[in-house]
């Protein structure tokens, strides 16, 4: 990750040849910000205690049931437990605030809770490929902005994802399913 320079020498019989090179600095491939062209999810209304919202981050998005086996997708999923309901039932979104990551699934608001929240990739034919849990995380939700900040490990590599939606997202009320 560090910038370097070296010398490399090349010779043949009396001719000689230096060649000075420099390598630049290379950030850490393991901290990346990604921009998710899509937020989208479900709320479920009252459960446990708490108001249950679902979000969904994702390079493509959801599919038409409203799935998430789009083929060659990336979804970050996080399942988020508040004190507080919609304000406008008719456009759900997560209220404006700082939300942290709870590894335990503590049974409290204002958290996302591990058992339900991971990063996932989907084969080209739309099936899971790989689906890793958080181990740390934040999310801030603003004013047409959410940033969703994790740390996992993937292929023994412990990753910082910086994932951030701007704009409009309205979830889907799923209040009246059944499980």
């Amino acid at each position: 990750g560090e910038p370097r320079e070296g010398i490399i020498t090349l010779t043949y019989d009396k001719s000689k040849l230096e060649v000075k090179v420099i390598q630049a600095l290379n950030e850490d491939p393991s901290n990346k910000t990604i921009i998710a062209e899509y937020l989208q999810g479900k709320y479920y209304g009252y459960m446990q205690g708490f108001y249950n919202y679902y979000l969904i981050f994702s390079d493509l998005g959801m599919d038409k049931s409203g799935l998430y086996s789009t083929p060659n997708a990336h979804y970050y999923f996080v399942d988020l437990y508040l004190d507080v309901e919609p304000s406008d039932m008719s456009h759900i979104q997560a209220p404006i605030g700082v939300y942290e990551f709870d590894v335990n699934n503590t049974p409290a608001a204002n958290l996302f809770k591990e058992q339900f929240s991971w990063y996932q990739i989907n084969d080209e034919s739309g099936i899971p490929a790989s689906q890793t849990h958080y181990e740390s995380g934040k999310l801030t939700v603003e004013e047409n902005k959410v940033t969703l900040e994790i740390t996992m490990t993937i292929d023994n590599i412990q990753e910082t994802h910086k994932v951030v939606y701007e704009g409009d997202y309205s979830l889907l009320d799923c209040r009246n399913e059944t499980y």
